[in-house]
């Protein structure tokens, strides 16, 4: 139906469309079952596409956006904030957690400590329902204990309860799209597994995508474990690079640029001579980075650990002399809060 109105289905997603016209340049459109959100410059293109789905199927136009996929969308100017105020609510309610003033709040959102799965006692089947319920499928664990309660789920929520006005800010005069890639090494008490840490910026240092994850094997070295970290980055940067162009965001020949603090990673993904003497003990399959790199799909840059505060949030707990790092951290994420 949108490809009859003139829409183009995205490479990067079957249920986005755009368009470039003379009067708006690049326009799209989310679809989500039975939910649409418009993006346009222009308020009668806008108005044209909803008669033409009017005229072919029954709509509810619900005006400009203000919530969308459990998301409260503020917009001020040329800026935007999107929040989860009343998620995080809902969620605050449902486990009975208190409204706590800043001085009383965990100073970092999770324990920094380094948990095991064997650390603790094991919880009763009651708590450890209300523990799967807290952390959901992405913090999953066959037999959680008190400490895991403790210090992830419950920390967890009372940040969220003095931070649910924050959001991320979109906008601003300047177009810019990067990446930072970086991992720790051998974090996990359990199976000495390092972690992933990415996230990309657009526009004035709003993030579109981030990611923490265990990596799938062990590193042998700082520069196998960051150089995962970086071909987990550079899978994104592909799809990234299919979607931008549709948003005018960058060309289709342009390389996204990821940004990495590891000298060692930094040269084996650009220097293919050094692959023998440096990274021939890490696994062919991440290879392909490589090979991305050397096509100008993605744009690899050092950047100095100093600078390389983004990442740190997403994989290690922060003490708190680092906390303030962290703090400095999430502004460049383009989290923060409007004044009412």
């Amino acid at each position: 139906m949108m490809t009859s109105f003139g829409w183009t289905t995205s490479d990067a997603d079957p249920a986005f469309f755009w368009r470039e016209t003379t009067t708006a340049r690049y326009e799209g459109v989310c679809c989500h079952v039975d939910d649409i959100l418009i993006g346009s410059t222009v308020l009668a293109n806008v108005i044209e596409l909803k008669q033409q789905l009017g005229s072919m199927v029954e709509i509810k136009d619900l005006g400009v956006a203000s919530y969308y996929l459990a998301m409260e969308v503020q917009q001020r100017s040329d800026k935007l904030l999107l929040t989860q105020q009343k998620y995080i609510s809902e969620i605050l309610e449902r486990f009975q957690v208190p409204q706590f003033e800043k001085k009383h709040t965990p100073i970092t959102p999770m324990d920094t400590r380094q948990l095991s799965a064997e650390d603790g006692d094991l919880l009763d089947d009651q708590s450890t329902t209300k523990y799967r319920e807290m952390t959901g499928c992405l913090m999953y664990m066959k037999q959680p204990r008190t400490l895991h309660l403790k210090a992830t789920a419950m920390d967890n929520l009372k940040y969220l309860a003095t931070t649910k006005l924050m959001g991320i800010e979109y906008g601003g005069q300047r177009d810019t799209f990067v990446g930072y890639s970086d991992s720790d090494l051998g974090g996990c008490r359990d199976d000495s597994c390092s972690t992933t840490g990415f996230a990309f910026m657009l526009m004035n240092g709003g993030a579109v995508s981030w990611r923490s994850t265990l990596q799938p094997t062990i590193a042998d070295s700082s520069c196998e474990a960051e150089f995962m970290a970086a071909a987990e980055a550079i899978k994104e940067a592909l799809w990234f690079k299919k979607l931008l162009p549709n948003l005018g965001v960058i060309d289709e020949d342009e390389a996204v640029k990821i940004m990495c603090d590891n000298e060692s990673t930094y040269a084996v993904l650009r220097s293919p001579r050094i692959n023998e003497a440096v990274s021939k003990h890490i696994s062919r399959k991440w290879n392909f980075a490589k090979e991305s790199v050397a096509l100008n799909e993605v744009k690899i840059e050092h950047v100095s650990t100093a600078k390389q505060v983004i990442t740190d949030i997403f994989t290690k707990p922060l003490e708190r002399q680092k906390f303030e790092v962290f703090e400095a951290g999430r502004l460049a994420l383009g989290v923060k809060a409007w004044p009412f």
